[in-house]
């Protein structure tokens, strides 16, 4: 029998900076499973019930089971196939097995869920502090079939801490849509292979919890042309430790982490292939070329056709022989491939941007061409693209049918930058924008307080109207520069004023009724919306009552310490006094920025290494 202590609860005082832990003493309880109940039955016994002493899991569907070499189960073959066929842990006699799959039946459902797992978490007794730099080191086994299968898993397996325990649907058994502490090293098959992590928490961290998790890749999950069935994979001695500075391997960088980490996609394979024209002519010299093009391209990507003419005749001319040539090339694509129009961005160049010399016949010869080039920007980008075009060449029709694709396709949280667009105001506005506006209003059903988060971002977008929404506004159809430009105007300081009164005051409102709103309730945009308005007010009294929330909030993870920082420094520059973490500067009338004084120049980088700002130098 093994004897449980009892839990104790403790008030942890934070002080930034500051730990009581001894570098070197693991903070995890059990970190090899070797203390748990006594095993019965035909197999493993499930950690759901709480077999293992000081670590948990959820049940998903899914079983978590712990493998004891020592027990001697009357499984028949069959059984052993499935529970604990790898009888090697890493160390002692115990270790965990966890499954995951990437197609399973949802429990009353018919159809298949993107991918399902299990997780394994437990509580820490010691919280990790901010500004403190742990080791995070596990042992993982992989299943072969895993890693031949689905090379991208890799990404998508590891390790979350967290302040509160993971909002896991116990009945569920999809995939948790978090990102994991990234897997630097290659998973080998087989072969007990050791992951670690060096991470400095910008927020206090009371759990650690294990498996496969989704991300931010909408997409992965849902591969049907993965066939395997299950994968199976073990976990043995687990730590956690407290790292002095001066230990960290030099070529090792800590991860500024407070419970998610942002999962990077790998830079995308451009394509890219020239079509040339005679003087004059829309049709291409050699047409058979395009069947070539028509082979390669990619049924889910996103092209870019841009039309160009050396400079002979007129310049309004010459533009619209570089559009018919675009036109030939787009029409022939979506008639000989399966690629859609609505997948593909024209841009018509005219003369400009010659490739070679346009007073020599090879210069001349190089310009009258269309290239076609794969692009990594999603198939929302291009439907917005050309509703743009439909509404300039005044077809609503054929808009407003390309932003509903639009809306239907884009992210979540781009949904609401086309509706502050002027330049689909025209539609989105008015009784043919309903299907986009309710997608718009049912883009935040996925947060806790989706009326509050939808009022928040509209305050964002206020908010950020001329100072820099215009960018992301006119990045919803892509950016290409010598044709797009910045869709929102300056405006006079008094003007901006009166603007920054009038969301300040909408904000006050709802932070009188409704309290300070936590990022979890209300998504990440929303928390940094309230902070900036605040800021943006210049009162100081406002920004003096609301900072030591804000620094709460920030400290169990529920908003950013790089507005918090703002907002500190805002209120001290205002009152003339010097700066902490460098991020106030002051512009002259040319439009340079100086940086506003420092009130300790040699501690600035310390400061804001300790919330998880980078060197001021990097700023600079």
């Amino acid at each position: 029998m093994i004897f449980m202590k009892k839990k104790k609860f403790l008030l942890y005082i934070l002080v930034i900076g500051i730990s009581t832990l001894a570098p070197g003493q693991n903070i995890i309880s059990n970190p090899g499973f070797e203390l748990h109940k006594e095993l019965s039955g035909y197999y493993h016994k499930s950690i759901v019930d709480l077999d293992i002493i000081d670590w948990s899991g959820y049940l998903n569907s899914i079983h978590t089971f712990l493998c004891d070499t020592t027990f001697k189960t009357r499984n028949s073959e069959d059984v052993k196939a499935q529970y604990c066929p790898m009888d090697t842990p890493r160390s002692g006699t115990s270790m965990v097995q966890m499954i995951y799959t990437p197609r399973c039946n949802a429990s009353g459902a018919r159809d298949y869920h993107p991918g399902c797992s299990n997780y394994l978490f437990q509580h820490l007794k010691t919280p990790l502090e901010i500004g403190t730099v742990y080791k995070i080191s596990l042992w993982l086994y992989w299943d072969d079939i895993f890693l031949n299968e689905d090379p991208e898993a890799m990404h998508h397996f590891g390790v979350i801490t967290s302040y509160d325990n993971l909002p896991i649907d116990k009945r569920s058994r999809s995939l948790v849509r978090f990102n994991p502490l990234p897997v630097n090293v290659k998973l080998e098959k087989k072969k007990w292979i050791q992951l670690e992590w060096y991470i400095q928490p910008t927020c206090i961290q009371n759990y650690i919890t294990l498996g496969i998790f989704k991300g931010d890749k909408k997409w992965w999950g849902t591969r049907p042309d993965i066939n395997f069935g299950r994968t199976i994979f073990y976990f043995d001695d687990i730590s956690i430790e407290e790292v002095s500075r001066v230990d960290i391997p030099a070529d090792v960088q800590p991860v500024f982490f407070c419970n998610e980490y942002p999962i990077e996609d790998k830079p995308p394979i451009q394509y890219q292939k020239t079509i040339y024209f005679d003087s004059n002519k829309d049709v291409p010299i050699s047409p058979e070329e395009l069947d070539s093009i028509c082979a390669n391209v990619e049924s889910d990507a996103t092209y870019v056709l841009s039309g160009f003419t050396d400079s002979i005749g007129d310049g309004a001319d010459n533009l619209d022989l570089s559009d018919r040539r675009i036109d030939f090339v787009l029409q022939y694509l979506v008639n000989n491939s399966t690629i859609h129009a609505e997948q593909i961005m024209k841009l018509s160049w005219g003369q400009r941007r010659p490739f070679g010399k346009n007073n020599t016949t090879d210069g001349r010869r190089q310009n009258r061409r269309v290239t076609i080039t794969k692009r990594s920007l999603d198939k929302s980008t291009a439907l917005y693209r050309n509703a743009l075009v439909a509404l300039t060449n005044d077809d609503p029709k054929e808009a407003i049918r390309l932003l509903n694709g639009w809306a239907i396709h884009s992210k979540k949280n781009e949904l609401i930058l086309g509706y502050f667009d002027p330049r689909t105001k025209s539609i989105i506005h008015k009784k043919e924008g309903r299907l986009i506006r309710n997608l718009i209003s049912k883009a935040y059903g996925r947060f806790d307080n989706p009326k509050l988060s939808f009022v928040l971002d509209s305050l964002y977008c206020e908010d950020q109207k001329y100072r820099t929404l215009g960018r992301y506004v006119t990045g919803l159809g892509g950016f290409f520069k010598g044709i797009d430009q910045d869709w929102y105007p300056s405006v006079s300081d008094e003007e901006l004023t009166v603007s920054d009164a009038r969301v300040l005051q909408k904000l006050l409102e709802i932070l009188q009724e409704q309290g300070y709103p936590n990022r979890s309730e209300i998504g990440g945009r929303q928390a940094k919306a309230v902070a900036y308005i605040l800021i943006h007010s210049d009162d100081t009294e406002i920004m003096q009552k609301y900072l030591p929330i804000l620094e709460q909030k920030c400290k169990i993870g529920e908003a950013y310490w790089e507005p918090y920082a703002m907002m500190f420094e805002r209120q001290r520059l205002l009152k003339k006094e010097p700066q902490r973490y460098g991020t106030q500067y002051l512009i002259n009338t040319d439009g340079q920025e100086t940086l506003w004084e420092l009130e300790d120049e040699g501690n600035v980088d310390f400061w804001r290494n300790q919330i998880g700002l980078y060197p001021l130098k990097n700023r600079l």
